[in-house]
C-alpha cells in the first residue's frame, strides 16, 4: 500500500492526473461554454485541438524547466569551477585543463543525477539541497561520508565518490548524491590556525561563491563534525579554542547568507569510547544505519538552543543501560563483558565535556544570531585507533600512564555506525527548514508587491473599463431593442399588393432607423465601449442586412411595378417607351444597371407623382440610394410585356428613335 501511494505521489503521475482531469472538463463541459452565443468547443475537432494544446503547453513547460535547470547547472558549475580567491597565488589558480576536467565531471554528474533522480523528481544539481560540513582537521568528516551508505552515482563512473574542487573551491570536496550535495570543507577553514589571512580569505571566498550562484538559499543546513577523541584528549583550553572557532564560522555563515539554517552536531569517532565496538557488535547492517542521538523539537523562536540537551543526553544513557543486560547475556568473553559493562558509564562520563563544548558553541548572545540547533548525534565511520578509557584515565595519569594503554584496539574490518539513517532520514528530510536570504527575500517581496499592486491596478482599471463598456453597450443594445420593437409592429402588418410608395415608406423608415441605430458605432467605435464587450459589429451588420432585404423586398418590386405600369399605359412617346423598357430590362439584369439613370428616372417620376410632398420624395430617394449601395437583386420580369413593347418599338422609324436620343443627350448636357 505504501509503495502504491508513493507511486501516486510522483510528480509525473500527479501531472498526468491533472492533465486527464483538464481533458475531461474540456470534453464534457466545453460544449456548455458560450460566449455571446458562440460555443468555441461545440465540435469534436475543436475539443480535440483544445486538449492537444493543453498537452503541448505542458510539454513546453517541461522543456522550459529543463532548459532553465540546465542553464542554472551550467552557470553554477562554471562559476564554482572558475572562481578564484583574490589572495591566492597564481600557482594555486585552476588551470584551463583542470577547469575543463572539472566541468566534464560535473556534466557527467548532472547526467547521472537526472537519470537516477527521475523517480524523485530531481532534475538538476541546483534543485538538490546543499549542506556544508565543517569541523577541525582530523575530525572524520570525510570518513563519515565515505562510509555513510549513501548512493554516490559518480563512484562507478569516475572511480571516486567525490570531486576535488579547484580554483576558489580547491580546498572543498564535492560529494554529490542522489539526495543532496555535501560540501566537505577543509579543516583549516574551521580553525584558521595555519595562515589566518589566507584561510579567512579562502573561507569567505567560498561563501561568496555559494551566495552568488545559489542566491535565494545558498545552503540547506550545516553539519558540524567534532571528533570525540579530540574532546577527550584535548585540554580545556584547546577545546575552548575549537568551540570558539566553530561558533565564529557559524556566525559568519549566518551573517554572510542572511538566512537561518538548521545545524546538526555530529560527534564522530564514537568507536574510540572504550567498549563501543563490543557493545554494538551484535547490530546488523540495518540496525547500524539507525540514528543514535537526539533531534530536538522544532522551535524557530527559541532563544535557548541548548534547552533539553542535558535531559536528552541522560535519556541516551538510560537506553544504553536498558540494553546492557541483553548484551552481557550474549557475550561469553570475560574481557569483552567487562568493556560492555563499563560502556554506559564511559559514555555518561562524556556529559560534562560535551555540555561545556556545546555551551561554548551555542551560548545565546544578544549580539549574535541564535543558531537553529536541530540535534546532537554520535557516529562512527570506521574503527581505527585505540579506544580511550576515561574511567581509568584519572588513575592512569596519576601513575603517568596513557589512558589508551588499558584499551584494546578493535580487530577486523571497520563498519559504519549510525550515519546512514541520520543523513537520509533526518538531515535530508529537513531540507526545507532552512530559511532564505532576507535581503534577497525583501527585494523579492518588494518586487512581488509591485507586481501585485500593478495587477490590482490593472484589475481595477480593467473592472472600471468593463463596467463602463458594459453600461455603454447596455444602453446601445436597449436602444436597438426599442427600434426593433417599433419595426416589428410595422413589419407585422401585411403590405397590400396594390400598395404604392407612400404605403411602404413608413416601414422602410423604421428599418432604416434601426439599421442606423445598430451600426452607428460600426465605423468609429468609442473606446469606452470596447474591451471585448462591443457587439455592434455583428448586430450592426445584421441590421444592415435586414434593411437591404426590406429594400429589395418592398421598394424594388414597387419600382418594377411602376415601370410596368408606365409601359402598359401606352404612352405615345416612343422615346419614353424605349427608355422605360431599357430601365425595366436593367432590373432583370442588374449587371447592366445604370444607377444614375435609375435615380434620375425615379426622381422625375416621384416628382410628377407627388409634387406637393417633398418629405416623401426625400425619403424615397434616400431609400433608393441605400438600395443601390446594398445591391439590387434581379427582378422577375414580365416577358409578355417586354415582347409587346418591343413589337411596338419596331414600328417606330429608326431615325425618329435616334433623333429622340440625341435630343435627350443635348438636354442632359445643358
Amino acid at each position: 500500500m505504501r509503495r502504491f501511494l508513493q507511486w501516486f505521489a510522483r510528480r509525473w503521475v500527479i501531472a498526468m492526473i491533472g492533465l486527464l482531469a483538464i481533458s475531461l472538463v474540456i470534453w464534457f463541459v466545453g460544449p456548455l461554454i458560450s460566449i455571446a452565443e458562440y460555443t468555441p468547443l461545440a465540435g469534436v475537432l475543436e475539443r480535440v485541438i483544445a486538449i492537444l494544446v493543453v498537452f503541448l503547453l505542458w510539454a513546453l513547460n517541461l522543456l522550459r524547466r529543463h532548459l532553465l535547470a540546465k542553464r542554472a547547472d551550467g552557470q553554477l558549475m562554471k562559476g564554482m569551477a572558475e572562481a578564484e580567491v583574490s589572495t591566492a597565488s597564481k600557482e594555486d589558480q585552476a588551470s584551463a585543463e583542470e577547469v575543463a576536467l572539472l566541468s566534464e565531471r560535473f556534466d557527467e554528474a548532472i547526467t547521472l543525477l537526472r537519470k537516477a533522480g527521475r523517480k524523485r523528481g530531481v532534475r538538476s544539481l541546483y534543485e538538490l539541497p546543499w549542506y556544508i560540513i565543517v569541523g577541525p582537521p582530523g575530525s572524520g568528516k570525510t570518513t563519515i561520508l565515505q562510509n555513510s551508505g549513501l548512493d554516490f552515482p559518480l563512484a562507478d563512473h569516475l572511480g571516486n565518490e567525490s570531486i576535488k574542487g579547484i580554483g576558489g573551491t580547491r580546498n572543498c570536496d564535492w560529494w554529490i548524491t542522489n539526495e543532496a550535495v555535501l560540501l566537505d570543507t577543509a579543516g583549516r577553514y574551521t580553525t584558521q590556525d595555519s595562515d589566518q589571512l589566507v584561510d579567512k580569505s579562502a573561507w569567505e571566498g567560498f561563501l561568496d561563491l555559494l551566495k552568488k550562484y545559489r542566491r535565494r538559499r545558498p545552503i540547506n543546513g550545516v553539519l558540524i563534525a567534532i571528533s570525540l577523541s579530540d574532546l577527550m584528549m584535548q585540554s580545556e583550553h584547546e577545546r575552548s579554542m575549537h568551540a570558539r572557532a566553530i561558533k565564529q564560522r557559524l556566525q559568519e555563515l549566518y551573517k554572510h547568507f542572511g538566512m537561518r539554517f538548521p545545524v546538526y552536531v555530529l560527534f564522530t569517532k564514537s568507536d574510540l569510547i572504550a567498549g563501543f565496538s563490543d557493545f554494538f557488535e551484535d547490530l546488523g547492517r540495518e540496525e547500524r544505519a539507525q540514528v543514535w542521538g537526539t533531534t530536538f523539537p522544532f522551535d524557530e523562536e527559541t532563544r535557548d538552543p541548548l534547552k533539553g540537551v542535558s535531559s536528552e543526553f541522560d535519556a541516551l544513557v538510560t537506553r544504553l543501560n536498558d540494553r546492557l543486560l541483553w548484551r552481557l547475556n550474549q557475550e561469553r568473553d570475560i574481557g569483552r563483558r567487562a568493556r560492555i559493562l563499563n560502556f554506559p558509564r564511559q559514555f555518561a562520563s562524556l556529559k560534562p565535556t560535551l555540555l561545556n563544548f556545546l555551551t561554548e558553541v551555542f551560548r545565546p548572545s544578544r549580539f549574535d544570531d541564535v543558531p537553529l540547533l536541530r540535534g546532537i548525534y554520535f557516529t562512527s565511520g570506521t574503527q581505527e585507533g585505540t579506544p580511550i578509557d576515561r574511567l581509568m584515565g584519572q588513575l592512569g595519569r596519576s601513575f603517568g600512564l596513557d589512558p589508551r594503554s588499558a584499551s584494546v584496539a578493535p580487530q577486523g574490518p571497520g563498519k559504519s555506525y549510525f550515519v546512514t539513517g541520520l543523513l537520509k532520514n533526518v538531515v535530508f528530510q529537513e531540507k526545507d527548514l532552512a530559511g532564505t536570504d532576507r535581503k534577497f527575500e525583501r527585494k523579492r517581496a518588494w518586487l512581488q508587491r509591485i507586481a501585485y499592486a500593478g495587477a490590482a491596478a490593472a484589475m481595477v482599471v480593467g473592472l472600471f473599463a468593463w463596467i463602463t463598456s458594459y453600461t455603454g453597450n447596455s444602453n446601445y443594445l436597449n436602444e436597438v431593442a426599442r427600434e426593433v420593437e417599433s419595426a416589428d409592429k410595422l413589419v407585422a402588418q401585411p403590405v397590400e399588393p396594390t400598395a404604392d410608395f407612400p404605403d411602404i415608406v413608413d416601414e422602410l423608415d423604421e428599418i432604416e432607423k434601426l439599421a442606423k441605430a445598430a451600426s452607428r458605432y460600426q465605423e468609429d467605435t468609442p473606446f469606452s465601449m470596447r474591451f471585448g464587450l462591443y457587439q455592434g459589429g455583428i448586430i450592426g451588420q445584421e441590421a444592415k442586412d435586414a434593411y437591404a432585404r426590406e429594400l429589395n423586398g418592398l421598394l424594388l418590386p414597387k419600382i418594377a411595378n411602376r415601370l410596368e405600369q408606365q409601359l402598359s399605359d401606352g404612352v405615345d412617346d416612343p422615346d419614353f417607351r424605349y427608355e422605360a423598357l431599357k430601365l425595366y430590362l436593367m432590373l432583370g439584369n442588374t449587371q447592366r444597371l445604370d444607377p444614375e439613370f435609375l435615380k434620375i428616372w425615379m426622381q422625375l417620376d416621384w416628382g410628377n407623382s407627388y409634387p406637393t410632398d417633398a418629405k416623401l420624395r426625400g425619403h424615397l430617394q434616400e431609400h433608393l440610394a441605400a438600395l443601390i449601395d446594398a445591391g439590387l437583386k434581379p427582378v422577375e420580369l414580365n416577358r409578355e410585356l417586354i415582347k409587346r413593347q418591343r413589337a411596338i418599338l419596331k414600328q417606330v422609324p429608326l431615325a425618329e428613335l435616334v433623333y429622340g436620343r440625341l435630343k435627350r443627350e443635348s438636354l442632359a448636357d445643358d
